[in-house]
């Protein structure tokens, strides 16, 4: 009998976007024969109200993903009898170091964003990526105009 992983995971409309996802299960389903990782693909600005509806439903993924400013609207989803719908990651790891063989990589996370992801409960969620905007600037563009150094606020940027 095989365990069920159901995955609900979100896209963009872009092509080719969940690719390396597809592979990355396929791989997973054929190393480890008594697991089946299903993927769901949803719509990123559609996913909590899609779980939401599923857990009405009760239909509960085993696992979900919600774009980053959804994080808090998951760590508020409750199952029809009002227990938390996710357990924390780190509790579910238990501080091993491999699953199944499979080496556990949660521990380069960057504070800020293991920070981001964490309840006040402590439950804790783990970001399949975590992205910041970047600002490059031209020095030599900047001191031409008067600019001594890289605004580091949108008040500077506006300043400048």
């Amino acid at each position: 009998m095989r365990i069920v992983i159901d995955a609900w995971l979100h896209y963009y409309k872009t092509p080719r976007f969940l690719d390396s996802t597809r592979d990355a299960i396929r791989g997973f389903n054929e190393a480890h024969p008594d697991y089946e990782v299903r993927l769901h693909e949803h719509d990123y600005v559609r996913m909590p109200l899609e779980i939401a509806r599923a857990v009405e439903r009760g239909v509960v993924p085993t696992l979900a993903q919600y774009y980053s400013t959804s994080s808090r609207v998951a760590f508020d989803m409750v199952r029809n009898d009002g227990s938390p719908l996710y357990t924390s990651v780190a509790g579910a790891i238990g501080g091993r170091t491999e699953i199944l063989g499979e080496p556990v990589v949660d521990h380069d996370v960057l504070s800020h964003a293991r920070h981001y992801f964490t309840a006040p409960d402590g439950r804790t969620a783990l970001s399949p990526l975590s992205s910041t905007t970047l600002m490059y600037a031209n020095m030599t563009l900047l001191e031409a105009a008067g600019v001594t150094e890289v605004p580091r606020t949108w008040a500077g940027v506006d300043a400048a």
